[in-house]
């Protein structure tokens, strides 16, 4: 008789075991869901307010019936500057936000912040290679805090990586190099300008803006070697490609060309 009476107590006491459980994975379930719905709506407001301008820009442009709105479409240092703060300040340093937020960006909003940010890296190296002593910290002050946020926000990596921004830099990287070797090689074969020249400017302008801007306080022997070895090979490219071609130059027009000197 008593273990007719302990028998169904335990079977209750089974079920309501596995209701709890359940009751217990349910609101687990649904407090995960809550949270991911929470940082996608966090995420995408984020994106939204950094790609604000891409709209307006586009319907101005739309309205002027242009087809190169390239230079309308492009933000400016300043307000680029300022959309990478706001962004970071919006999300707190959140990485769970920040990539949501990010992977918006480059989908909804690629073209104008690659463009962006390439115009960003032209100015920075540009002005870095003719520099002024009275402007140059301060522009160079404003690049090293934009590369530490872009880290953050892992824009920005190292350069062999295949980080959003990564081929964007190198692209401007390649841009300056090969305009510099053009500038000051072309036609001129009386002196070992690759040594004495491009190597040299390579150090004192490039690396430096490299150690100084790009690095920041991650500068390490390993990432300024890395650095060093994939200018070496853009100076190389940039200087045996304007070789190449003059030499084909002094074949083809040949003998009016015998008076060239060497290389």
């Amino acid at each position: 008789m008593a273990a007719s009476l302990i028998h169904p107590k335990m079977n209750t006491n089974d079920g309501d075991d596995e209701y709890n459980n359940l009751l217990l994975s349910w609101k687990e379930a649904r407090s995960r869901m809550e949270t991911r719905q929470k940082l996608q709506e966090r995420g995408n407001l984020a994106a939204q307010a950094f790609l604000q301008p891409v709209a307006a820009d586009d319907d101005d442009a739309d309205d002027d019936d242009d087809d190169d709105d390239d230079e309308t479409t492009v933000w400016s240092a300043e307000v680029l500057e300022d959309k990478i703060d706001q962004f970071i300040l919006s999300l707190k340093g959140d990485p769970k936000e920040i990539n949501v937020a990010t992977t918006k960006i480059f989908v909804y909003g690629r073209r104008i912040v690659l463009d962006s940010f390439r115009h960003y890296f032209n100015s920075l190296l540009e002005g870095r290679q003719a520099r002024d002593d009275n402007i140059d910290d301060e522009a160079e002050g404003r690049g090293q805090k934009m590369f530490e946020n872009l880290r953050i926000l892992g824009w920005f990596s190292r350069p062999t990586d295949s980080s959003r921004l990564q081929r964007v830099l190198m692209q401007s990287l390649h841009s300056v190099i090969e305009k510099f070797v053009e500038e000051r090689c072309a036609g001129e074969f009386e002196e070992p300008l690759f040594e004495d020249v491009c190597m040299e400017w390579k150090e004192s302008v490039l690396m430096s803006f490299i150690r100084r801007a790009v690095l920041g306080n991650e500068a390490n022997d390993d990432s300024i070697a890395e650095w060093n070895h994939q200018l070496n090979l853009a100076i190389s490219e940039s200087f045996c490609n304007l070789r190449i071609g003059e030499l084909f130059d002094i074949i083809t027009e040949f003998p009016e060309s015998e008076t060239a000197g060497k290389f």
